[in-house]
């Protein structure tokens, strides 16, 4: 199986977020050992940069991704947002 390419410094695959064991190891095989591209962490990170990426994020908390990833896209297109670094 692939190990998606976070794991090493991803807080939730190094046990550092408050999830019960048993969900964690199932969330592990199926998000971090097998389609990292189903991980909402992982779709966060694609989309916006592993400094976008909450630290409190399930990798099943797809809406959360979602709404990060919206927020972000939506900040860079308003211009009234944009600091001093954008211009």
């Amino acid at each position: 199986m692939a190990r998606c390419e976070l794991a090493r410094d991803c807080p939730f695959f190094n046990d550092r977020l408050a999830i019960a064991h048993q969900t964690a190891e199932q969330f592990k095989a199926r998000y971090c050992k097998g389609g990292s591209a189903d991980c909402a962490r992982y779709l966060v990170f694609t989309a916006l940069g592993r400094e976008c990426v909450p630290y409190d994020m399930a990798p099943n908390d797809l809406m959360r991704a979602r709404r990060t990833i919206a927020a972000a896209k939506n900040q860079d297109a308003d211009p009234s947002r944009m600091t001093e670094h954008h211009a």
